[in-house]
């Protein structure tokens, strides 16, 4: 292959265009030089994790209290156990929660018989996914689990073409990068990586540049809301 009009090219959320939906589902005009090109490699991207584990769409707890429903939410925010615990206890007055270190289970009691409905969105961050019966003391199914998601992946309308997979907008986008989150909330995150994100059949086909469109998705492939951290992608683009 003929690499020898290669240009560097660095796309920085700041640079989205107004239009964009948000600074994780943005929107490029790219520079000339990139346009006709026939070979995108993605080399790195950096961003900081400013991720809540905590957010408007898992943050509320359903129960049942001496045979009466209740529901309250919690704060979106970042939480550690510690503050988890705090926040759901200061957050209702019937359910006592405790973190049992040794089953890695929230354990709850309370005055009155009492349960974990199954429709708060909290539910897979505490552990209760399953039904219980009505009782004074009882613990979650499952531990409880504070990861907000394993991977940040970079999808892409017009960059890359060998991984596709539906997001949950329905639609069907490359995948540029998988970015595990190895470091904690307010580090700085980088992945470097030499991955060809074109397949043999348009590798030596023109590819129109000029307009890009870049989402930052969790696990669930949902776009994230990084509280406004910014983030900078680069790549190889080669030219004939």
């Amino acid at each position: 292959m003929d690499h020898s009009k290669k240009h560097i090219l660095i796309i920085n959320s700041k640079d989205r265009l107004a239009s964009s939906a948000s600074e994780y589902d943005a929107d490029f005009k790219l520079p000339s030089d990139c346009q006709m090109c026939h070979h995108v490699q993605f080399k790195e991207m950096s961003f900081t994790n400013l991720l809540y584990n905590i957010t408007s769409s898992n943050n509320r707890l359903d129960y049942v209290f001496n045979a009466v429903n209740k529901s309250v939410t919690i704060t979106p925010g970042y939480y550690e156990l510690s503050t988890l615990t705090t926040a759901l206890n200061s957050a209702q007055s019937d359910l006592v929660f405790t973190a049992n270190n040794v089953t890695k289970k929230y354990d709850v009691t309370s005055a009155s018989p009492s349960f974990i409905l199954l429709t708060g969105t909290i539910n897979k961050v505490i552990g209760f996914t399953t039904l219980q019966t009505a009782a004074t003391a009882y613990s979650g199914n499952l531990p409880f689990n504070l990861i907000r998601t394993n991977y940040i992946h970079v999808l892409t309308e017009g960059l890359a073409y060998s991984d596709n997979v539906l997001a949950s907008d329905g639609k069907r986008y490359g995948i540029i990068a998988s970015v595990p989150l190895t470091l904690p909330y307010g580090y700085v995150v980088t992945r470097s990586e030499d991955k060809d994100s074109s397949d043999e059949s348009i590798m030596n086909a023109h590819i129109n540049l000029s307009l890009v469109n870049i989402k930052l998705v969790d696990d669930d492939f949902n776009v994230i809301e990084n509280n406004g951290g910014g983030w900078v992608l680069s790549f190889s683009v080669y030219r004939r």
